[in-house]
């Protein structure tokens, strides 16, 4: 049987968004950590399941979780997040659905606004 392993979602991901919100000029920092001191906007990208869909092909859910100073605020970057990971394709990982949109999910430690949205991207492996 062959040895295949697949690309390392969550840092696609991180650099997908990070490219795409910047061509926004939109000022968000995306990362798989939440950094100390938290920036005010921020987009934390965390694979959260999903498995092997067959022997080439593997379906990761991945949450993307987004901090503003408002719920407001909070709710629109994660809309836009959502809008992006709906047209994500680099040819690696690409969109194949939704598992929830946009659900208010205030932060637990600090009571901080945060929205946070669930996909699933599809990624091909390769032989090693």
């Amino acid at each position: 049987m062959e040895t295949i392993a697949f690309p390392d979602v969550e840092a696609v991901t991180v650099a997908y968004l990070r490219s795409a919100l910047a061509a926004r000029s939109d000022s968000a920092r995306v990362s798989t950590r939440v950094p100390n001191p938290r920036p005010e906007r921020l987009v934390r990208i965390s694979r959260t399941g999903g498995g092997r869909r067959n022997i080439v092909q593997d379906d990761a859910q991945v949450t993307a979780e987004c901090w503003a100073p408002d719920s407001v605020g909070a709710s629109s970057l994660c809309r836009l997040v959502r809008a992006l990971l709906g047209a994500m394709n680099t040819g690696d990982v690409w969109y194949a659905g939704e598992v929830g949109g946009p659900v208010d999910h205030p932060d637990d430690l600090t009571d901080f606004p945060r929205y946070q949205t669930t996909v699933v991207l599809r990624s091909r492996g390769v032989t090693i």
